[in-house]
């Protein structure tokens, strides 16, 4: 029997080692446990061999939420990716990356103008404010729908996702619905989402006005969010921009112990922002 699992992967690299998020959507988690074994024991073969002497903490593996999420963290060798991809040929299944899909279709035929005013950015006074008026109008316009607020003031924050639909259930058994959009262009349309959504059509319109900006990924304990970063042509150094907040222009997104990767273009390499992110002080290094 061959078993069909959408699976979203993430790549980055830093230095020597390199690691990859795998989702697995479903109750067959046995796949993930199986790519989770495999590459261990590849790991800890390397180990034994001496392999890690210069980084002893590389080989990590955390299992995430109910066992549907793995992050994997080891030396960088093909070793890996050969055992990784004989598992997934051998269930049929395919690496598919979410974030550059995001960021490599991040163009809009209708975004919305009235945003902001049409303003030219020829000054740091000008591009901050532009940027700052920008971030907080997209918290107004649009919705962010989670976590969905029920009767009597309780929230559901756990959905069940089939395909591109997302189902919470209220304690009362009242069911709402809501479609996730890879494409900006319904964003725009309908006027809601969640992290992702909001990120990518932030990334579209800077993009369309011409501003340097990336979408980052921020990975903690089975979740994960999306933001964005825009390059600060006066100051040489990349503002934190958070969409989904009303007060997003240089707001750092607060978790701790969260893995941060930045993607630029979607044939970039991953850019691992974890050190700024952790940073608490004025004078952090970009």
């Amino acid at each position: 029997m061959i078993i069909k699992l959408p699976l979203h992967v993430i790549y980055f690299s830093h230095i020597h080692t390199s690691a990859l998020i795998i989702r697995i959507s479903g109750s067959s988690t046995h796949v993930g446990n199986l790519i989770l074994t495999k590459t261990r024991a590849t790991c800890m073969k390397s180990i034994q061999a001496g392999l890690d002497r210069v980084r002893p903490r590389l080989c990590l593996f955390q299992l995430g939420v109910q066992g549907s999420e793995f992050l994997f963290i080891y030396e960088k060798t093909a070793k890996h990716f050969i055992i990784l991809e004989k598992i997934l040929k051998q269930y049929n299944m395919t690496l598919r990356d979410s974030l550059r899909a995001r960021v490599a279709r991040a163009t809009a035929r209708h975004a919305p103008t009235t945003l902001v005013p049409n303003a030219q950015l020829t000054s740091p006074a000008r591009w901050e404010s532009w940027i700052r008026k920008l971030v907080e109008n997209f918290y107004k316009k649009f919705w962010f729908y989670h976590p969905v607020k029920c009767a009597q003031g309780v929230y559901a924050r756990r959905p069940v996702r089939s395909g591109s639909v997302e189902t919470y259930t209220c304690p009362g058994g009242t069911k709402q619905q809501f479609r996730r959009f890879l494409n900006p262009n319904n964003f725009f349309k309908f006027g809601y989402g969640r992290g992702g959504e909001f990120a990518q059509g932030l990334l579209t319109i800077l993009k369309r006005k011409g501003v340097r900006a990336r979408l980052l990924l921020g990975y903690w304990h089975g979740a994960d969010a999306l933001w964005v970063e825009a390059w600060h042509p006066w100051r040489r150094a990349w503002i934190p921009l958070d969409p989904a907040h009303p007060h997003g222009y240089g707001r750092k997104f607060p978790k701790k112990r969260m893995t941060v990767v930045a993607l630029e273009n979607a044939k970039g390499n991953f850019v691992n922002r974890t050190q700024f992110y952790k940073c608490t002080n004025k004078h952090c290094l970009d």
